[in-house]
């Protein structure tokens, strides 16, 4: 298995990259998760503001 870094010639791009892809999905399934089963919606958007930041920068 080849190791890259994301300036190498053998980066898999965006679209044929499965785990990124795999990960991506993961990650929203468990957020929607915790909104459709939270107590309280204002202390849900709250906590998640920081992660909705670094996800958009």
């Amino acid at each position: 298995m080849k190791f890259t870094f994301s300036d190498s010639k053998y980066r898999n791009p965006y679209k044929t990259n499965i785990w990124l892809w795999l990960f991506i999905f993961v990650f929203l399934i468990f957020w929607i998760n915790t909104f459709i089963n939270t107590n309280d919606i204002n202390n849900w958007m709250l906590e998640n503001t920081l992660t909705a930041l670094l996800i958009i920068f």
